[in-house]
């Protein structure tokens, strides 16, 4: 595990060029979550946020051409993502073996997700946890929280200060956001 790296409260979220362009323009994050590109791309697309001095940690499970499997994590750790974020639990040992962050996203909408998300955490034990959706009820992120050890980020579902200021209140340790305007401007 690495808990040497602390990720700020506001992680965004890069879904599509736009949101790359704009970001690369106009925002000063240090590091972002990175939904777009594919096996060919995906080299050009880090190198361009590292010039920016912005980390990046890939969403596995949306880049075109990147196996879920060991292949896929190293290839990933060797173009220089520096986290790896997904849905597989068998991936997160994968990716502690790279020594980049590990990162998985669990969908949290009933107490069987609830127990499913404590027990990836327990065997995994990625560095964060992204739980989606972020709106979760205090009791529940406590509940994982004190559970599993991890630190949780909330996913989806933040679009405005309000939800960010909910988010935390309810014991998470962030968001994952597409939202521009909780993005931090240069």
């Amino acid at each position: 595990m690495r808990k040497d790296v602390v990720l700020p409260t506001i992680l965004p979220s890069i879904q599509n060029n736009l949101d790359l362009y704009e970001f690369l323009e106009k925002y000063d994050d240090k590091w972002v979550l990175l939904k777009i590109g594919d096996i060919n791309t995906l080299p050009s697309i880090i190198r361009k946020l590292h010039a920016n001095g912005t980390k990046v940690i890939v969403h596995q499970d949306s880049i075109r051409g990147i196996s879920a499997d060991r292949s896929g994590v190293q290839f990933l750790a060797n173009i220089g993502a520096d986290g790896i974020d997904t849905t597989k639990q068998r991936c997160i040992s994968m990716i502690h073996e790279t020594g980049v962050l590990a990162v998985v996203q669990l969908f949290v909408i009933d107490s069987i997700s609830v127990n499913t998300a404590i027990h990836v955490i327990q065997e995994g034990m990625p560095d964060y946890a992204i739980l989606m959706p972020s709106c979760i009820p205090s009791k529940v992120v406590k509940s994982i929280r004190e559970r599993s050890k991890c630190s949780l980020l909330g996913g989806g579902m933040c679009s405005d200060r309000k939800d960010l200021d909910q988010i935390l209140s309810n014991g998470m340790s962030g968001a994952v956001t597409s939202e521009k305007s909780l993005w931090h401007r240069k």
